[in-house]
């Protein structure tokens, strides 16, 4: 028996430890590739998603008149991965600089395939003089004439 001890070959079960070795680190090199790709996908799925968002945001910006963003014809708008992405204006407030408007619009959409449907809230601040019409024109010239005031009283406190 100790002439084929000295011979140097290897155990079985020392065999048997390097392979179940070698099959731990395999399964978790295995699994972390699996994690990265997840990862990567829901990434890109993200991205596309917010760039859809950003796309329905600039579209619905862009209506000229307050009277068609309150009513619009039509409140969806057609993008390229989420599909048809309902919106509704949630909130639009006048702030303290002319004719510059907080805007705040509800989007949602359906799922689909590589999404789920959802919802989300879309702030701006957004410049339009062509909105200040209807309800708007009121907050506006009592800011403007506000404003007004104030140069007059800046300009009466200054000696010229």
């Amino acid at each position: 028996m100790k002439a084929a001890r000295e011979r140097g070959g290897f155990l079985l079960i020392e065999l048997l430890v390097a392979l179940a070795i070698f099959g731990l680190c395999c399964t978790m090199l295995i699994k972390g590739v699996f994690n990265l790709m997840n990862f990567a996908q829901e990434f890109e799925n993200t991205l596309e998603r917010d760039q859809d968002l950003q796309f329905v945001r600039a579209q619905v910006l862009a209506i000229p008149t307050y009277e068609e963003l309150k009513y619009p014809e039509s409140p969806e708008v057609d993008t390229l991965t989420l599909g048809t992405v309902n919106w509704e204006l949630d909130e639009l407030e006048p702030t303290e600089v002319l004719d510059v408007y907080k805007v705040t619009l509800r989007l949602t959409w359906d799922g689909g395939d590589d999404f789920e449907s959802g919802e989300q809230l879309l702030s701006a601040y957004v410049c339009r003089p062509s909105w200040t019409e209807g309800e708007l024109q009121e907050d506006q010239n009592t800011l403007k004439t506000r404003k007004s005031e104030k140069i007059q009283e800046l300009v009466e406190s200054q000696d010229w």
